[in-house]
């Protein structure tokens, strides 16, 4: 896998996360 597939996936998580989760909430884990 390359590292800029990586870092895609991590963003589509992210991004994924902070419409999911309210911000407060995915503040506290980062």
């Amino acid at each position: 896998m390359r590292d800029a597939d990586q870092i895609k996936e991590k963003i589509d998580i992210v991004e994924f996360i902070q419409e999911y989760v309210p911000l407060k909430k995915a503040g506290r884990n980062f």
